[in-house]
């Protein structure tokens, strides 16, 4: 915790100094460089992590106390961490050439507190600073869209700060009741708390409004095509891959365990709206003409696959939510960098019927989108396959009718995803088609790395089920 403050302490002391430097030639390369070094550190301490931690022990490791704050990991949000190291260096990688020079600066420290700040996130262990991380993702999102954004970036920005700040204040307020109420924050002596049904009721639905905005489901998910449509393509990444999975994990440690009565008496509520919002979200993908938004949409889809298996409350419905999130939190940045990144700076359109017969001019592209696509619709050997088959057999275990209809989330799938890739790489040549460089050698390097990790977790899921295994059986004991 401490060797993390102070790496990014250092990196933006040292970007701040570069950046005011009058007499220095070609900051922003310096910049850059000393930004993605500095997710690199991370990344190499993550490792370290990884090697030292036992899956055979209960509860929490390396625990420690900074700020007068608990700060500990489990097998719950050890991969979550892993997922967020992965992405922040490719999402500075992803926009290395296409951003302003004089607007550099502002990027890589966005990304740099993005990442420092999910981190933290996600090895809190207590309700005030998981609330305060939660929603401290808002600011840099906010600039980053602000200052980086497509042509309605302002009201981008403005949607994703209403939303998640009013629907913030009904979870701030079911917090407030919690510290009245027991006098302490801590999730362990939180979990050893039994409240009355009407209290866990009033809490419940408090909490689920914050968190259904984040996810997000019907009818609180009109603000995350718009964002992810004008978003610079580092913050779709991130946005994608990892911020909306702080979701999943809020209902994890906030409700499975606290509030696990409300959880039995709404969770047909809850099922209902998310069966609603599969169907609802499906049809529409089907009419989009926009690649950002369809791939924006899918992440929806995905999600609220990981909802329903999460809220089944059982060991293979929890697992299997956790194994989705990491497998879309990699295949839905692939094709992000593939649609947001390459295909739009080379053309600088988002519009599908723009793009036809690619697969003649952009072949590499076109096998790489071509296989993200795959991957996407759960093709065996994959993680989305792995994430996607023990999630619905966690809904099976609950309720067979829901678990049935979910599976509609499979063929809706496979039908947008098809029509994307067929539209945009067969047919006769479009007359807007230029013939314009392939995928250069950084955009292979970001793309062959998400691939490598999509494919690993799918042929060997057991890194990822044996490092769950103890913190989810226990979680399903204290429920």
């Amino acid at each position: 915790m401490n060797l993390l403050f102070l790496v990014n302490l250092i990196s933006i002391l040292s970007i701040v100094i570069i950046n005011n430097n009058k007499y220095m030639i070609n900051k922003h390369i310096y910049i850059k460089k000393i930004g993605l070094l500095t997710t690199i550190i991370a990344l190499y301490a993550g490792l370290y992590i990884n090697y030292n931690f036992n899956n055979d022990v209960f509860g929490y490791q390396f625990l420690t106390n900074y700020l007068d704050i608990n700060w500990g990991i489990d097998g719950i949000s050890l991969w979550l961490i892993n997922l967020n190291l992965i992405l922040v260096p490719l999402a500075i990688l992803s926009n290395w050439n296409n951003l302003d020079k004089e607007k550099i600066f502002i990027y890589i420290i966005i990304m740099i507190l993005l990442g420092f700040i999910i981190t933290l996130n996600f090895i809190c262990l207590d309700l005030i600073s998981f609330y305060i991380l939660f929603e401290a993702t808002l600011i840099p999102l906010f600039i980053l869209i602000h200052i980086f954004g497509s042509n309605n970036k302002e009201k981008a920005a403005y949607y994703i700060f209403i939303f998640t700040l009013f629907s913030s204040l009904f979870m701030l307020l079911s917090i407030g009741i919690y510290i009245y109420l027991i006098g302490n924050i801590d999730f362990i002596n939180v979990h050893n708390v039994v409240l009355s049904i009407d209290l866990q009721s009033l809490l419940f639905i408090g909490l689920i409004i914050g968190i259904a905005v984040k996810t997000p489901i019907f009818p609180v998910h009109t603000w995350l095509p718009l964002v992810h449509a004008e978003s610079p393509i580092g913050g779709s990444i991130l946005l994608a891959g990892i911020i909306i999975k702080l979701a999943i994990y809020a209902i994890i440690r906030l409700l499975l365990v606290n509030l696990s009565d409300a959880v039995i008496i709404y969770n047909p509520l809850i099922y209902t709206i998310a069966i609603i919002t599969l169907f609802y979200i499906g049809f529409i993908t089907l009419k989009q003409v926009d690649i950002k938004v369809i791939i924006a949409y899918s992440s929806i889809v995905h999600m609220t696959i990981a909802i329903l298996s999460v809220f089944s409350g059982n060991v293979l419905g929890i697992e299997g939510s956790l194994l989705l999130c990491v497998a879309h939190g990699l295949t839905s940045p692939a094709l992000f960098v593939l649609v947001g990144a390459i295909l739009y700076d080379r053309y600088h359109t988002r519009f599908i019927y723009y793009y036809q017969s690619l697969a003649t001019y952009m072949p590499i592209f076109s096998v790489y989108l071509l296989i993200a696509g795959l991957f996407n619709m759960g093709l065996p050997l994959s993680a989305n396959f792995i994430g996607e088959f023990i999630s619905i057999n966690g809904i099976f275990v609950y309720n067979t009718l829901f678990a049935i209809l979910s599976t509609f989330s499979i063929f809706i799938t496979a039908v947008y995803q098809l029509k994307l890739t067929t539209k945009m790489l067969y047919g006769y040549k479009s007359i807007y088609i230029n013939v314009v460089k392939d995928v250069n050698k950084r955009e292979l390097l970001i793309l062959n790395i998400l691939f490598f990790f999509i494919l690993l977790i799918g042929i060997l899921p057991s890194l990822l089920t044996n490092t769950f295994s103890m913190s989810v059986s226990s979680l399903i004991y204290m429920i």
